[in-house]
């Protein structure tokens, strides 16, 4: 009897085609991912240009930008704002979000259903007030893995974009220098307007970029404590030798952080605090920050930081958007900060886009 011949793979065949797709899949799936992440980029991209149509909105409506942060004061938890409110949160009915203002603007009760709360809201750090908990979608990165890792019921929404209060650093926070403002378009308590922009809005920062906190000692959304005054001469370098040597994208393990989930960069959109809704252009995109002793009611450097590879995106005072790579040039970290409002920014092309009347003289990155 014959038997009949079988076709088949021989053992060889088989693993040598099971290395090609290996290869090809290993080919293929940076190329993938690539790609997802431009699609991400896009869309953040195209959030940020509607942050920039809110701003002109909002100048449109009242012939000046929002401020930094203000509000209605108070001195306790319940009885106002603390003027702490951030210029951002007076954006939303600007983002789409009329219902929302409308319900903060009205005040209310906070959870327990008792306890009343006066006209835009409790303290601007508070969770147990609904309004404070919403979400805008078009102020999270999609890249951002920060603005997904939250609890709606006990958190406020997050923010990965942050005011520019320029190449300030001493006293960025509450604006007591000799200048009363900071050099870019974001003080506490004062509105700038188009005519205050004096080095071209197409060449002005307005926002910036700042990823949300994630992890604790992480580069992107913390920040490292600094006890001693750091906004001389080389302040910037300092802030920078904060990072871990044996650990990118980390701070060394030594060195005290602002790190925890309650006062993490874009961990409060309605909280206007620089140490969390503020960015400054002193150190080049995705560098330490670092703040005035651990308290985040202080000033310091505050870095613009992304999960987009290489660099972050920005929005211009004009309302469009750019792409500003790590390796900018960001002057000398050494170089001491610019004292006085107008003089030209002592830390390059980055330190002069974040400044609105340095007078400085520069070809865009772009």
């Amino acid at each position: 009897m014959v038997r009949p011949n079988r076709v088949a793979f021989t053992l060889v065949e088989l693993l040598v085609v099971i290395t090609v797709i290996g290869i090809l899949v290993a080919l293929l799936l940076p190329a993938v991912q690539a790609s997802r992440e431009g699609g991400r980029r896009g869309q953040c991209t195209n959030n940020l240009k509607q942050v920039g149509l809110a701003l002109h909105s909002y100048h449109d409506a009242y012939e000046m930008f929002p401020c930094l942060r203000g509000g209605t004061g108070g001195t306790t938890v319940t009885n106002g704002n603390n003027n702490y409110f951030s210029g951002l949160a007076t954006l939303s009915p600007y983002l789409d979000q009329a219902t929302l203002w409308d319900a903060i603007r009205a005040g209310g009760y906070l959870d327990d259903g008792v306890t009343a709360v006066p006209p835009q809201g409790p303290a601007a750090w508070s969770t147990n007030f609904a309004p404070f908990r919403k979400q805008i979608p078009v102020l999270v990165c999609p890249s951002d893995p920060g603005g997904a890792s939250r609890d709606v019921a006990t958190t406020q929404g997050r923010t990965s974009y942050a005011m520019s209060v320029g190449d300030t650093i001493n006293d960025n926070a509450n604006c007591t220098h000799s200048y009363k403002r900071n050099r870019g378009l974001f003080s506490y308590g004062k509105f700038m307007t188009m005519a205050n922009v004096r080095d071209g809005t197409s060449s002005t920062i307005a926002m910036a970029e700042r990823a949300i906190y994630a992890s604790p000692y992480a580069i992107r959304g913390d920040a490292a404590v600094l006890t001693t005054n750091f906004s001389g001469a080389d302040g910037p370098a300092t802030c920078r030798g904060t990072a871990n040597p044996s650990k990118a994208g980390y701070y060394q393990s030594s060195a005290a952080v602002l790190s925890s989930t309650a006062v993490g960069a874009g961990m409060f959109w309605v909280d206007g605090r620089v140490a969390w809704s503020g960015v400054t252009m002193v150190l080049p995109p995705n560098s330490q920050s670092c703040i005035y002793q651990a308290d985040s009611k202080n000033w310091g450097i505050f870095s613009s930081s992304s999960w987009h590879p290489g660099g972050v995106n920005v929005v211009m005072v004009d309302g469009s958007v750019h792409f500003v790579v790590d390796t900018i040039d960001a002057g000398n970290p050494a170089s001491g900060q610019t004292a006085k409002y107008g003089d030209p920014s002592p830390y390059g092309i980055w330190g002069g886009m974040g400044s609105i009347a340095g007078s400085e003289a520069f070809k865009n990155p772009w």
